[in-house]
């Protein structure tokens, strides 16, 4: 039997067991993908695996798993694995802000650590270029598999499309705060229509939003479902957030800058309130993404294999 020292952390969140969690292993040489995979399957939250790099621009390289399946990028979990090979000492802290490089499978991106008195206060990562996809004409697939009156897509004005920053989501506006919270609240998701949508898409995960609110501060309430993933619901979804900045300011949807900001308010409606803050930055010949919020550490241990 072999043993791995682990750390728990919860991003998106000031205080621990809020947010959305994810175990990152610091030093994760020596253990095979068929290892990884079992020890995510064990774990209720998602595991990052860090490595050495093989590419020379960055620091570490990182894999990630659900507990069903590798996926090539996920927000929170690089955010993650930044705070905590910070607190680990692996990377020596410079205020105010510290960048590092991690190499994932989509490419290597800067994370930002915002640094204060020692402290780091905020994460940050700056995510690829989004790509747009076609819009979704017929919904009403769309509408029976999320329980939802297709009126309640239809009356936005705007279009379900799939929208990408590196883990490509289905964004789907939708009228009312009311209509979003009751989805698997009063009828069970119809997952294999959803899937089988999904799949024809292109999409791996499903973004349901809408501009009403519960925080005054939050710009929109967010539900995001990717049984595709083994995620029946994500509390937070930093790779979904950027791509869902990136379709509102596309489609003119909030007021724009030439940074545009907002909040997005997620995992309410399964006891894990999430804080996600994007920008959007128009200034150069693309959108820039950048997605961050705060992390804290909640458990740290060893996991047995």
């Amino acid at each position: 039997m072999h043993k791995v020292r682990f750390v728990q952390v919860d991003v998106f969140s000031d205080s621990p067991f809020g947010g959305n969690p994810v175990v990152v292993v610091p030093r994760a040489e020596g253990i095979s993908e068929e290892q990884m995979q079992t020890i995510a399957q064990g774990l209720f939250a998602e595991t990052a695996f860090v490595l050495p790099p093989t590419d020379p621009r960055a620091d570490v390289r990182v894999q990630f798993f659900t507990p069903t399946t590798r996926v090539p990028f996920s927000g929170h979990p690089t955010l993650g694995t930044a705070y905590v090979l910070a607190d680990e000492g692996e990377v020596e802290l410079e205020e105010p802000v510290t960048r590092i490089h991690e190499e994932l499978e989509i490419g290597v991106l800067p994370i930002d650590l915002h640094v204060e008195r020692g402290e780091i206060t905020k994460v940050v990562m700056t995510g690829k270029s989004p790509s747009f996809h076609a819009a979704l004409e017929e919904i009403s697939e769309l509408a029976e598999a999320l329980t939802l009156d297709e009126e309640e897509i239809t009356a936005t004005g705007l279009p379900p499309q799939v929208v990408s920053t590196g883990l490509p989501a289905l964004m789907v506006p939708v009228r009312s705060l009311a209509a979003v919270q009751g989805i698997r609240c009063d009828v069970p998701l119809d997952t294999p229509r959803l899937n089988a949508l999904c799949e024809r898409v292109g999409a791996q995960a499903v973004m349901v939003f809408t501009f009403e609110t519960l925080e005054r501060s939050s710009t929109v309430h967010v539900r995001l479902f990717a049984p595709l993933l083994g995620v029946e619901e994500d509390p937070a979804t930093g790779s979904a957030s950027g791509a869902l900045g990136a379709y509102l300011v596309q489609h003119r949807a909030i007021p724009t800058q030439p940074i545009t900001r907002l909040c997005t308010e997620q995992g309410y409606e399964i006891g894990r309130p999430c804080t996600v803050h994007v920008e959007v930055d128009t200034r150069g010949e693309g959108l820039e993404i950048r997605v961050g919020g705060q992390v804290v550490k909640s458990v740290e241990g060893y996991i047995y294999y």
